[in-house]
């Protein structure tokens, strides 16, 4: 029997890798970009889990309100369930991962986009993903959905 190779798990911190990637890092020429791909190139094996979102309606300030119109409205907010953690937070479920279940950890760092790494120091390794990786993984500029409908990247992405 050949030796079992090991399973690679990625949580995506969507919104930490959104600022880091495409508002610090500079990339924000590949916001079309096809996630799942963008892990597998980055790490050989991996196992996807996709989070669960709910919306809310919230009330929000309009960016330009009309004279002598309302300042508010109520939009729908997308949040993912359960996820919005401090990552300073997962320091200890880091530790116990490595030091009582032997597995290997590691982060993903944004070439030029990532503040202070929490996990230095913690984690076995931190790879820099850089813009080749966000360059070979993007969708293909329209896509048809199972109900025939065209679905393009923004012009202005």
């Amino acid at each position: 029997m050949p030796p079992r190779r090991p399973r690679t798990r990625v949580n995506v911190d969507g919104l930490n890798f959104y600022h880091a990637a495409f508002r610090r890092g500079g990339f924000a020429d590949h916001k079309w970009l096809d996630l799942v791909r963008f892990c597998e190139r980055a790490l050989p094996r991996l196992t996807i889990h996709f989070g669960e979102f709910v919306e809310h309606a919230k009330r929000q300030w309009l960016v330009h309100p009309p004279v002598g119109g309302p300042r508010t409205a109520e939009v729908w907010v997308p949040e993912e369930k359960g996820s919005d953690v401090d990552l300073a937070s997962l320091i200890e479920p880091v530790r116990m991962a490595r030091e009582e279940l032997g597995q290997t950890v590691g982060v993903f760092r944004v070439e030029g986009g990532q503040r202070r790494c929490i996990f230095g120091g913690h984690v076995d390794f931190i790879r820099t993903v850089r813009r080749g990786h966000f360059a070979a993984a993007q969708v293909p500029p329209g896509l048809t959905d199972s109900h025939g409908r065209r679905i393009s990247k923004p012009r202005e992405w």
